[in-house]
């Protein structure tokens, strides 16, 4: 962007009039004296807000060392008068409701050394799916693989008549002012959307699961293809650019380390590998393993002997060979 400062040097010359940093470089700005135009002399005399967001990582000892952070710089700014800045916390999981708000006020005051009162605390509340309008029915999986390359309202509210979605929402899609727009009114009203949306009201859910509710008629894989799309497209829907999209969703993605690889090194049959030591043909499979040596990373293969279950190693190759 035109107004972003890239560089150190840049800010020095020209302290901007937001600074995004976290509180192991704020130690730092606050200690170098080639930083002082960010807190002193006519700087100095501008700052209004200091803003932490994901609060609720700043207990214990790490609290206890933020906490002391900010009142050094409180003093440094406004020599450390109460009320002259405003201190901003966000977090989604501090407290658990408005039964905590009297905790949560008390937790910002120790971090800021400011008086906050449970009135000070807000919390963000879901708009029930009841809001979204009245249901015109469930789109095809055709319509949703077409929709994820229009760009154009007028193309999408075409698209849409073919599918049978009724005319009075095909005339409110023809009137959006971008993509985003007609997505918005075209699948508010959707069946399996507003479904959607409840499912995962409750609790995170497992793609699967979601994908055999929402196309129960498609088969596994389809079903899971037909779902991706879909959220995609709501996830892209929204009224205007300063909204939220209509399904704010995000994916989570577990992975976890091999315990074991093996190896079956036929000859001429090309290698098969497997998750244990014996593979579907039984045939016994070689440990492989790897280990650094010299700076090189080396393979080994493991041949397992089925008597004693004890393994050797039997070859090695670097990443030369």
């Amino acid at each position: 962007m035109p107004n972003e400062l890239h560089s150190r040097e840049e800010m020095r010359q020209t302290p901007p009039h937001i600074l995004l940093t976290n509180y192991a470089m704020l130690e730092y700005l606050l200690l170098r004296p080639q930083d002082t135009e960010l807190f002193d002399k006519e700087t100095g005399k501008h700052w209004r807000f200091i803003i932490v967001d994901e609060a609720h990582v700043y207990d214990g000892a790490n609290g206890i060392e933020v906490a002391m952070l900010l009142r050094r710089l409180k003093d440094r700014v406004v020599q450390s008068q109460s009320g002259r800045l405003t201190c901003i916390a966000t977090s989604a999981t501090i407290g658990k409701g408005s039964d905590d708000f009297p905790k949560v006020a008390e937790f910002a005051e120790n971090l800021f050394g400011e008086i906050f009162a449970p009135d000070d605390v807000f919390e963000a509340k879901r708009k029930p799916v009841q809001d979204l309008g009245d249901i015109w029915g469930e789109g095809q999986t055709g319509l949703y693989s077409a929709l994820v390359d229009l760009a154009n309202p007028l193309e999408i509210a075409d698209l849409a008549q073919s599918h049978g979605v009724p005319l009075p929402v095909l005339e409110r899609v023809r009137r959006a002012k971008d993509s985003p727009s007609a997505l918005y009114v075209l699948l508010r009203g959707d069946q399996r959307v507003q479904s959607l949306q409840k499912m995962l009201r409750e609790q995170p859910t497992l793609l699967s699961a979601v994908a055999v509710q929402l196309f129960s008629k498609e088969s596994k894989d389809e079903a899971e293809e037909a779902t991706v799309r879909l959220v995609d497209l709501a996830v892209r829907a929204r009224p205007d650019g300063d909204s939220m999209p209509l399904l704010p969703a995000r994916y989570h993605v577990f992975a976890r380390a091999l315990e074991g690889a093996f190896a079956c090194l036929p000859r001429p049959k090309s290698p098969r590998f497997g998750p244990g030591r014996v593979d579907a043909f039984g045939a016994i499979l070689n440990e492989v393993s790897s280990t650094f040596a010299l700076s090189t990373e080396q393979t080994f293969l493991r041949r397992v002997r089925a008597a004693s279950n004890a393994a050797r190693p039997i070859r090695s190759t670097s990443d030369s060979e």
